[in-house]
């Protein structure tokens, strides 16, 4: 994918967990999997970015830091997704004081936990001012990308319109016009 897209970065999952089952029994599968996945994108010169996403082994900062340290590749990296740490109940303070170290690609996408919707950024309970603040003080040099799913936020698929696109872009500019972070 990475050269059929001239791309040095390709998002990952970290692998569906049977609703029910404990994620601990299919760690070693998982970390087995992702450091094979590593071992070809470090020989192609690609990044792999590990997405936290609900339902699937690295759904909480404690799993994602453990694929992260068990890998040890610097082929693998972490693209943080604070919606979908709220949707499962993950602290962001936490998992941001955890993972910073390893962000390399933060998804601008906002979740409200009363009404379990998916928000524009800043209106849910994801932090993403206070985020990108802290990022950005700590030299955060990666790529913030929008990702709002405001309208469908199903399984594997999302949907914003470009009506809620809108949205979602303008709330993301108000934050970066307050932080006064440069952007094009």
């Amino acid at each position: 994918l990475a050269d059929f897209y001239e791309t040095p970065r390709i998002r990952v999952f970290s692998f569906y967990i049977p609703p029910g089952d404990d994620p601990a029994v299919y760690r070693e599968a998982v970390i087995a999997r992702m450091k094979e996945l590593a071992r070809r994108a470090e020989s192609r010169g690609v990044t792999l970015l590990l997405e936290n996403e609900k339902g699937i082994y690295g759904d909480t900062a404690q799993r994602v830091s453990d694929l992260l340290e068990s890998v040890g590749s610097p082929a693998l990296a972490h693209a943080f997704d604070p919606a979908n740490y709220v949707e499962v109940g993950q602290d962001i303070d936490q998992a941001w004081s955890l993972l910073h170290a390893r962000v390399r690609h933060f998804h601008v996408k906002d979740y409200d936990a009363r009404t379990h919707r998916n928000v524009p950024a800043g209106t849910g309970d994801g932090q993403i001012p206070s985020l990108m603040e802290r990022a950005m003080e700590g030299g955060y040099d990666g790529f913030v990308v929008l990702e709002p799913h405001l309208v469908v936020a199903e399984l594997s698929f999302g949907f914003t319109g470009p009506e809620r696109f809108a949205d979602a872009a303008t709330a993301l500019k108000k934050i970066l016009d307050q932080l006064a972070i440069a952007y094009a």
